[in-house]
Order: structure tokens, then C-alpha cells, then sequence
């Protein structure tokens, strides 16, 4: 087993940054990151990989966890979405947020254990930021969601 499944339901983990300053997009507007994925060990990966670049993570463990967060919530400033989940998949869950107002300018990231091929042709049209492979590197999606 990969990693544990996670409980259904969303948390948020606040991050201080050095000396207390928290990132901002340069409008003093905290850096908020939303990550959809149902193992504990990837929410665990990607909050090591992005604590110095996030000031708020949302963590949902599904693609209805998700949607429900952001029925909640401030559309986030980029979402990190796992293609493979029970319920909704990836590709399923994007197509909500992109039917949300504002969630068609909210870059995503995708990661998959998948076939690449196959995933980005399911989710053509769908403007994803960039693809990831698991096991992926987490300097590489340190650097991805700096850039987007």
C-alpha cells in the first residue's frame, strides 16, 4: 500500500514563514493551495514540497471533498488534483471547478499514475497547467507551482 487513504472531509494548515511573514501574490493577499487526492502520503508529499511557496493548504480527499471545499471557500490560487480517486476522477472534478465562476482561471496541476497520453487526452480543453507523473519530484512541483 502506497499511502493511507484519507478520512473524508477538508483541512486547512496555515504556514508561518520567516520571520513570521506570510507569502502573499504581492497584493498582501495570502498564497492559498488547494490539493485533491485520496492518499495521505501525497498530501504529506506536496505540503513539504509547497510549504515555502503556500500561506494556506486546503487538503480534500476527493473530488467531492473538493467541489464541496469550494462551494466554501475562495476559489484558491492553484489547485494540485489527483486523476485517479473513487468517486469523481480527475478529469470529472475539473470540469466542475471550470463551471464554477472564476474556476476557469484557477491553474491546475494534475498528477497520475497513469498513462499521460490517455489523461491529457481526457482532459483536452480543460486548460491544465501541467501534468506530473507519481511517483513525481518534489522540487519539480515546488517549481511548477512557483511558475504557475
Amino acid at each position: 500500500m502506497v499511502g493511507a487513504q484519507c478520512p473524508p472531509t477538508t483541512v486547512r494548515h496555515s504556514f508561518s514563514h520567516a520571520r513570521g511573514e506570510r507569502m502573499t501574490d504581492g497584493n498582501d493577499r495570502a498564497i492559498t493551495l488547494l490539493v485533491v487526492d485520496d492518499q495521505d502520503l501525497i498530501h504529506r508529499l506536496v505540503q513539504a514540497a509547497v510549504e515555502s511557496l503556500a500561506s494556506q493548504l486546503l487538503l480534500a480527499c476527493s473530488g467531492d471533498d473538493a467541489l464541496r471545499t469550494l462551494e466554501e471557500e475562495e476559489l484558491p490560487d492553484g489547485i494540485v488534483l489527483d486523476y485517479s480517486m473513487p468517486g469523481k476522477d480527475g478529469v470529472e472534478t475539473l470540469q466542475r471547478i471550470r463551471e464554477l465562476p472564476g474556476g476557469a482561471a484557477v491553474p491546475v496541476i494534475m498528477l497520475t499514475g497513469w498513462d499521460q497520453t490517455a489523461i491529457r487526452k481526457a482532459a483536452e480543453g480543460l486548460d491544465v497547467y501541467c501534468f506530473m507523473t507519481k511517483p513525481f519530484s518534489p522540487a519539480a512541483l515546488c517549481r511548477s507551482v512557483e511558475e504557475m
